[in-house]
């Protein structure tokens, strides 16, 4: 792989969701989490385009129907975030007892 400041690493890249199905295999639910996300934060997805009809511009949470829909997106994406807080942790403390008693050796 090239390095912008010349040269190359002997490392090998990887794609984010080569990292997102080995932590899938870990903590199952991921992978729909992170297809969830992408759905929703990428500006040529139905969700988008969804979110742009809903309504009259810059008035869509007056309606009812695309209140309620955002809604469950804003808590499902407060849901993947608090997850993904909780599991940073876990496998933090899991990092320090793993470490920990190699240093103190």
């Amino acid at each position: 792989m090239a390095l912008p400041w010349g040269g190359t690493t002997p490392f090998k890249s990887y794609s984010a969701m080569k990292f997102v199905k080995c932590l899938d295999q870990q903590a199952p639910g991921w992978l729909e989490t992170y297809n969830f996300l992408c759905e929703s934060c990428h500006p040529n997805s139905l969700q988008h385009l969804w979110l742009m009809s809903a309504g009259p511009s810059h008035d869509n949470w007056s309606n009812e129907k695309f209140a309620q829909h955002g809604h469950e997106l804003l808590d499902r994406t407060l849901s993947a975030a608090e997850k993904a807080t909780k599991d940073i942790a876990v496998a933090s403390c899991q990092v320090f007892a793993t470490t920990l008693p190699l240093i103190h050796t």
